[in-house]
């Protein structure tokens, strides 16, 4: 069976030493991997922390959408995605989208969305962990933030206008990390859909970083999709192994929301300490497909979980 793939996050850029090569480098992903698939798209994640890169942190995004662009060039065979017609022009081989995980990296000046868009960049995650001018996050909420008096969470004035600029230029909204409050006021802000590009089911695993049903009930209303995130603190709080029944766990509890248009995978390769049982490496995301199949899911369905749901949005936004 021909597998097409479509991983909307992992952070396996921002870890590559001098010496290393995104082809081959001992992670969890790399293009090596992926050459026994048909298609393969993967997000890479630009990762920045405000509260250790405050003082550097357009020198560090610089410094890895260089280093994105080096990859490339050591990978002629690879195709970087920057429009709809991009991804709906790759039927085969290996794709990359660039995207920045916190919105950190847009600082506070809103021209710098359009700098980071002239740059390649095509999905930004609005947080990480710590608040910045943009928004509060799942793990920290905060009383006043970006000096805006009336101020009461989520998103400020100047996230909204970041989301607004988003839009505009064809930019994919990524909500993991978000605080819930700020997820809400993204459902009236933004005129396109988004994305929770690692956020699983936290009635299954009731974690900040997970959405609510209602949360992703409303995902599904916006067209959005939310990508099964393989981190075993996200998946289940009560084991340290977890496996592919615990991953379609969480898949079939959206699915059962009506989410069988709004799931797909984001695995957060190489951000997490270690991988499911049965899913070491990028290679073996194929496993997941047969899985599903065994359950008696239709191929149709499978193809929709791991590849042509998040491929929809992205050309939705794109």
């Amino acid at each position: 069976m021909s597998y097409r793939i479509f991983d909307a996050h992992c952070d396996t850029l921002t870890t590559l030493g001098s010496g290393e090569n995104l082809y081959d480098a001992p992670r969890c992903f790399n293009f090596k991997q992926l050459e026994n698939y048909d298609c393969f798209t993967q997000v890479l994640a630009i990762w920045v922390d405000i509260a250790a890169d405050r003082n550097c942190m357009d020198e560090k995004v610089q410094k890895y959408i260089n280093r994105f662009y080096e990859e490339l060039e050591k990978n002629p065979g690879v195709v970087h995605i920057k429009t709809k017609k991009d991804l709906e022009d790759s039927k085969k081989g290996i794709n990359v989208i660039l995207g920045i995980e916190g919105g950190e990296a847009i600082g506070t000046d809103i021209a710098n969305v359009e700098k980071l868009y002239n740059k390649g960049v095509r999905l930004v995650t609005l947080t990480w962990n710590n608040p910045y001018v943009i928004s509060d996050t799942n793990c920290i909420t905060v009383p006043n933030l970006n000096g805006e008096a009336d101020y009461k969470g989520g998103l400020t004035h100047f996230g909204k206008d970041v989301v607004r600029e988003m839009n505009r230029l064809g930019m994919v909204i990524d909500v993991s990390h978000l605080s819930d409050k700020g997820f809400y006021d993204l459902l009236e802000v933004s005129n396109k859909p988004f994305i929770a590009s690692h956020s699983n089911s936290r009635a299954l695993c009731p974690h900040a970083r997970n959405l609510t049903d209602d949360m992703f009930k409303e995902l599904v209303k916006k067209g959005g999709v939310t990508g099964i995130n393989f981190y075993h603190g996200f998946i289940d709080l009560q084991k340290n192994e977890v496996d592919a029944t615990d991953l379609i766990r969480h898949i079939e509890h959206f699915m059962a929301l009506g989410g069988e248009k709004n799931v797909g995978i984001g695995t957060d390769y190489d951000g997490i300490d270690y991988p499911p049982k049965g899913f070491a490496n990028a290679s073996f995301l194929g496993n997941l497909y047969e899985e599903m199949l065994k359950l008696n899911y239709s191929e149709d369905l499978v193809r929709d979980i791991m590849s042509r749901n998040m491929e929809r949005v992205f050309c939705e936004c794109l």
